[in-house]
């Protein structure tokens, strides 16, 4: 159980990485939308440099949170692998189905990256439609109780 609980762990703070990221992406578009309306205040030089600084920054975010996709993607395989071992009986059906939940929002995080990589969407699409998820939360806490409830009965 301490190692699902330590892959879960990792998976979490993979996941708060990217949402950082992401908010660093909403906050870099904000200011280069700025930049963009206060064009006229600078000189073209200068809008030039920070624009590109600033799209460069965005541009430089996606192979972070694609890094952060893949060492999950490694983490679920060494889950599955876990689950397997444990050969799942009834007591992990719940870990099972939370884990389920989790793989297909990540899944889902998988597709919205392509699709910005194959230039199907815009990075403000893929922003805005990145899934809010606590699957890997709840899994975590799922942990928690059965590692409390084998630990009381002993086994």
């Amino acid at each position: 159980m301490d190692r699902l609980h330590n892959i879960v762990k990792q998976i979490d703070k993979n996941d708060e990485n990217v949402n950082i990221l992401l908010t660093a992406i909403r906050n870099l578009g904000q200011q280069l939308q700025s930049l963009q309306q206060h064009a006229a205040s600078f000189d073209e030089s200068q809008y030039n440099s920070s624009a590109t600084q600033l799209q460069a920054e965005l541009e430089g975010s996606i192979p972070r949170i694609q890094d952060n996709l893949v060492q999950n993607d490694n983490l679920i395989q060494r889950m599955m692998d876990l689950f397997f071992e444990l050969d799942a009986g009834p007591h992990l059906d719940k870990l099972s189905t939370e884990f389920g939940n989790y793989q297909q929002v990540h899944l889902e995080k998988r597709d919205l990256i392509d699709g910005y990589n194959h230039e199907e969407i815009t990075l403000e699409t893929l922003v805005a439609s990145w899934p809010q998820d606590n699957s890997i939360k709840q899994l975590s806490s799922e942990i928690d109780e059965l590692s409390a409830l084998f630990a009381s009965s002993g086994l």
